[in-house]
């Protein structure tokens, strides 16, 4: 991993990552290690000092951040310090969940972890907005299914079914899943915008589709 340029902050805390013993992460876990962690715009760095081990997580793949108390595993914790989880799911699938409890001197744990919620924040609405265009452009296609926009998405179902759910509140779909007006301007507009910033609609953020000859649709 390249040292993080353009950060928000840097600074050393202590660190445990909990990990399944079946996943595969070249990182000592569940022990106390201190080192750097580091904030930029998207991703959350942790590597120790002497830099033989790194750790980098997306902010969208944080799906929990919380604060914990003193009490249980953090008993041991002085009164001065401040302490706080993040659950990351590496693929987006929830079958690679783990976690990372940071912790430091509240005068230096309260700003950083103040600045990482705001980002997470931001990280999950545009995220959010990300698959909600996907969702609409795979339905602009007629694929209507949830197994179907759950494969091509690789989401699971319940956050396809929460996706389809805003989309027909913000009046994009009708109650069988056809793009409204409103939807077909949204989805023409989203295209056009995006496609300036890439070469290709995969590039821009929309899933590469194919269209066999003989081959049911999703």
């Amino acid at each position: 991993m390249k040292p993080a340029r353009n950060y928000l902050i840097k600074t050393l805390l202590y660190f445990l990552i909990n990990k399944p013993s079946t996943s595969k992460m070249d990182f000592p876990v569940k022990e106390w290690c201190r080192g750097y962690v580091v904030l930029t715009s998207d991703t959350l760095h942790l590597q120790l000092p002497d830099g033989n081990y790194r750790l980098s997580m997306p902010l969208n793949a944080v799906v929990k951040a919380e604060r914990l108390r003193k009490g249980g595993g953090l008993r041991f914790i002085p009164t001065n310090f401040m302490a706080g989880q993040l659950e990351v799911d590496s693929n987006h699938t929830g079958g690679d969940l783990y976690s990372v409890i940071l912790s430091g001197p509240r005068s230096v744990m309260a700003p950083f972890w103040d600045m990482l919620i705001q980002r997470l924040k931001k990280a999950k609405a545009q995220e959010e907005n990300k698959d909600l265009r996907r969702l609409l452009y795979l339905l602009s296609l007629g694929v209507k299914s949830l197994q179907g926009l759950g494969f091509l998405l690789n989401m699971r179902q319940e956050k396809v079914l929460s996706g389809l759910s805003k989309l027909y509140k913000e009046g994009l779909i009708d109650s069988s899943g056809d793009l409204t007006e409103k939807g077909l301007r949204k989805l023409s507009e989203a295209v056009l915008f995006l496609s300036r910033k890439a070469e290709t609609m995969e590039d821009a953020g929309f899933p590469r589709m194919f269209r066999l000859e003989g081959r049911s649709r999703l």
